[in-house]
């Protein structure tokens, strides 16, 4: 029979193994109770900031034109009326390509007012909607 590692010899430097593997894994658990209790703190930060980036305005669709000289002139005169900022924007449906011309609101109530304007000042019947507000 061969004889093996002496028992006394393995018990002492299996005790000490022991003891490291227990103080690291209190540690590791340890620091991850930590980070676990700051994650949601840390996790709350960005959630707010985004919020507050994406603040709602209104587009007022005043038309959507399929001559884009016709859509930039609108843009134009409708720049010498209003001092919001006025976008015109390009839309692909299919084969077709339409310039959308919007005015831009910052509230509902302004959204409203300015198609009223637009009623009865031009006739124009232009609609409302949500948008992501610009940047500035």
């Amino acid at each position: 029979m061969k004889a093996g590692p002496s028992p006394r010899g393995a018990g002492a430097s299996g005790a000490g193994l022991l003891l490291i593997l227990l103080s690291l894994s209190l540690a590791a658990t340890l620091r991850g109770q930590a980070q676990s209790a700051t994650v949601p703190a840390a996790a709350k930060t960005p959630i707010e900031k985004k919020s507050e980036l994406a603040k709602s305005c209104y587009a007022v669709q005043v038309g959507a034109y399929e001559d884009r000289l016709q859509a930039q002139e609108t843009m134009e005169s409708l720049a010498r009326e209003f001092s919001n900022a006025i976008q015109m924007s390009q839309t692909i449906d299919g084969s077709r390509t339409r310039w959308r011309v919007r005015i831009l609101a910052t509230t509902r109530t302004e959204g409203r007012a300015i198609s009223a304007r637009l009623l009865s000042k031009r006739g124009m019947k232009a609609w409302m909607e949500p948008v992501v507000c610009p940047n500035p």
